[in-house]
């Protein structure tokens, strides 16, 4: 009898570890859409349900690698244009009260284009190119920074990583990971302007790590609640032996 208390004992013990290593979880996921120009606009793949699914599901601790290839399909030379917001909200360090860290790189035909837009990954602190150093553009949807040419058939990538802090006091990253999708401009050698609207993240996606955080509470709970009643009861017969 004994011996079966204390493997019960042991059992409820490995559940609450269990429980508590699934807190510190951390997944990383994966955004990969492509824009192209193709003479008259900007044209995109992204795809709004698959990003919903992975805003819903972020939790602290979570990463997302955003990769998205822009390419010119038209017969011109085109000057290329991402959306200042990207690079302001990670330089802001913080959006919507959620901390995270995360890097920004360019990778174009283009000798003379920036490769590095945004790093606080390394040790040291940030290292970033300023905004007021790169080439402006102004269109009707906002403000645009340069980030190379392309000829016509050429292609580039930009890819951004971001992982949320798990210490974050707001862990609602939904208005966060919208901020962050990646935006394009373009214009051509005619002069002609083009800027890609891409659709912000669904207000309807409500992030899963509220509802997660609380499984695992509750979890830890109960193996705590079952653990204590464990050690009173085997006190017990040890008392009752000694009587005995």
């Amino acid at each position: 009898m004994k011996t079966l208390k204390y493997f019960t004992l042991f059992l409820l013990t490995a559940v609450m570890a269990f429980a508590v290593t699934s807190v510190s979880y951390a997944d990383e996921y994966s955004v990969n859409y492509s824009c192209s120009y193709n003479g008259t606009e900007i044209t995109t793949n992204f795809n709004q349900d698959e990003f919903d699914k992975i805003v819903g599901a972020l939790e602290p601790g979570d990463s997302i690698k955003y990769v998205a290839t822009y390419s010119n399909n038209s017969n011109s030379e085109t000057d290329w244009y991402l959306r200042a917001s990207v690079l302001k909200t990670l330089e802001n360090g913080t959006a919507e009260g959620s901390g995270y860290i995360g890097s920004l790189t360019n990778a174009s035909p283009d000798s003379s284009a920036p490769e590095i837009l945004f790093n606080n990954t390394q040790a040291g602190g940030t290292t970033s190119v300023p905004i007021e150093g790169l080439k402006q553009l102004t269109v009707a949807t906002g403000e645009f920074f340069s980030i190379g040419k392309l000829k016509a058939g050429e292609k580039g990538v930009i890819t951004m990583t971001v992982r949320f802090d798990g210490e974050s006091e707001n862990n609602d990253y939904e208005k966060t990971a919208g901020k962050l999708l990646l935006q394009f401009a373009v214009e051509d050698s005619n002069h002609d302007v083009a800027a890609q609207k891409t659709p912000a993240a669904s207000s309807k996606t409500k992030t899963g790590d509220s509802a997660n955080l609380l499984l695992a509470i509750a979890l830890m709970t109960a193996a705590l609640l079952a653990i204590l009643l464990a050690i009173i009861n085997y006190r017990r017969d040890r008392k009752a032996g000694d009587q005995a």
